[in-house]
């Protein structure tokens, strides 16, 4: 009986206790499954005059498979033989597990267009059946009918090769010692799998070049190089076929001080995955000499020596494939929100101490344009070197009274603000001029449910009149979590990491990326429409 015919359950397992020492015994493949036959359940005794004596059942025992066991017993008169059939005791049968399918994580109804470029088992093209090659699932987690297609020899080439000697002239010869000459071996899959995959890779890449066109203006796009280098190729074929559905993992990886993790495994995985990898610290950057201020976030933005899988918001998840340090350049890095909802992928010849040193500037800067409005900074000239001069704790103080607080707690603060005032003589002028007006139009409304206080209003008017808005600002602030997530080869072209990035935006979903990806994600981009001042957190100096 073939395992289709058991029931689809996650798992069922069929057991026996088995008996030792009764070499004799055989086995009957009988049930009880209806109630007329509990009825009927008892042992039997069958002698040689085929006269049939019942003997009671065992009320407490419960009903099981029947087994028929032969004995032999003497007696004085005469000897008899006797047929016992057992109805308690089970039958003897092997050990059958099922396992059902694989079932992904990151699938769901609205990115069902990331299937399409996932690497699968050849399929014909009148079959609408997606077999995912599922490169980094062991082999504990695969069905029966997933292991078959693992299977050496089950799927046949497309073509033949009648003479390799690469001393033959033949565009064809050499192409097959290109794409698959410095894989095949190592991979340890049928060429049918490749040369089908191959063709997958080449139709992500028509697919990252629209992308692309879609997106950049026409200057950029002139910039772009067109194709890869022959050796290039199956380097990126190797990442494209370990950008599993719901991990990368990238066991074969054979550069920059990794080894293959077995020498049997190959592309698809025996085992479950492991970290071999982790980033250190170099030594002798500010990246990896800064320690976590917990007065102003819970975690520092750089983990070290760290194990352990990164896991992307959408649930994707990574392990790195190199050894990695602060000075490692030509990688893939992640910076994730430090509200944990959203992500931004890119990639980068620099090392990582530099690449965040511009994320700082930028991304202060642009909470700095949207406290104080854009329009109030066009004239400003922001500078990274202006930010030196400010001690960390004095972090933009100023910019409080740009953050609107909810109506009830404004209100209440307006009440101790009258208070206040009305105990002392000093005046304040509250009238702007046509100048501070104009700069008080420019500050962003506060959302539904949220104000200004008087209070913050009449602080807003100083900030304007004294010019504040040129004074440094601190830009050193870490505003997201950092990781380096893939390292490649460290002479890859500005193509191929480009395309590995892409690979990760796409199947990563990465909500602040508007490069990289390749299928349309308005199904599933769910950004979220909050309040952008609930829940800040001021903290006391």
């Amino acid at each position: 009986m073939s395992l289709n015919n058991f029931q689809r359950y996650p798992s069922v397992v069929f057991t026996s206790d088995e008996e030792a020492g009764e070499k004799d015994d055989t086995l009957m493949d009988a049930e009880f499954s209806t109630s007329m036959a509990q009825h009927v359940h008892s042992d039997v005794i069958q002698t040689n005059e085929q006269q049939l004596v019942l003997l009671p059942p065992l009320p407490s025992t419960p009903m099981r498979s029947l087994a028929r066991r032969q004995r032999t017993t003497t007696t004085t008169a005469r000897a008899q033989e006797i047929e016992l059939i057992d109805l308690v005791t089970p039958k003897k049968s092997p050990t059958l597990h099922y396992q059902s399918n694989y079932i992904s994580r990151t699938i769901h109804f609205f990115n069902q267009q990331r299937l399409s470029i996932l690497p699968k088992f050849p399929t014909t093209g009148n079959t609408t059946n997606v077999h995912l090659l599922l490169a980094n699932v062991p082999m504990a987690q695969l069905s029966s009918e997933e292991l078959v297609r693992r299977q050496t020899g089950q799927y046949k080439p497309l073509f033949t090769i009648s003479n390799y000697d690469p001393s033959v002239t033949s565009l064809m010869v050499n192409n097959y010692y290109t794409y698959f000459g410095p894989i095949l071996e190592r991979f340890k899959v049928d060429v049918a799998i490749l040369d089908y995959n191959y063709g997958l890779l080449k139709n992500y890449l028509k697919l990252y070049r629209s992308a692309r066109l879609r997106i950049l203006s026409t200057d950029k796009l002139s910039e772009d190089p067109l194709y890869l280098s022959d050796t290039e190729f199956p380097q990126l074929f190797e990442f494209f076929l370990q950008m599993d559905v719901d991990l990368f993992y990238m066991k074969t990886c054979s550069f920059r001080d990794a080894q293959p993790r077995l020498i049997t495994e190959g592309i698809l995985c025996l085992n479950m995955p492991d970290c071999l990898y982790t980033m250190s610290r170099c030594g002798d950057c500010n990246l990896c000499q800064q320690s976590n201020d917990t007065n102003y976030r819970q975690q520092a933005p750089v983990l070290f020596n760290r194990y352990e899988r990164h896991r992307f918001v959408n649930g994707y998840e990574s392990k790195l494939n190199c050894p990695a340090t602060c000075n490692t350049k030509n990688y893939i890095y992640v910076l994730t929100c430090v509200c944990g909802q959203f992500e931004f992928i890119s990639d980068t010849k620099f090392a990582l101490n530099v690449r965040l040193r511009g994320h700082r500037f930028i991304g202060n800067n642009l909470i700095r344009k949207f406290l104080v409005g854009e329009n109030n900074l066009k004239h400003i000239q922001l500078t990274e070197e202006q930010s030196t001069s400010l001690h960390k704790e004095n972090i933009n103080e100023d910019y409080w009274r740009f953050v609107p607080l909810p109506i009830d707690e404004a209100n209440q603060d307006n009440s101790r603000y009258h208070n206040m005032r009305a105990t002392t003589t000093t005046e304040t002028n509250i009238h702007p001029n046509r100048n501070i007006e104009k700069h008080l139009h420019n500050i962003r409304n506060p959302p539904q449910g949220y104000k200004f206080s008087k209070r913050q209003i009449e602080q807003q008017i100083e900030f304007f009149e004294k010019n504040m808005i040129k004074n440094p600002f601190y830009e050193q602030i870490d505003i997201y979590h950092a990781a380096i997530i893939a390292v490649l080869p460290a002479n890859t072209s500005d193509l191929f990491r480009h395309i590995v990035h892409s690979l990760f935006v796409t199947h990563t979903e990465a909500k602040l990326n508007v490069l990289g990806h390749v299928v349309d994600r308005t199904g599933y981009m769910n950004v979220r429409h909050g309040i952008w001042c609930a829940n800040l957190v001021r903290h006391s100096n």
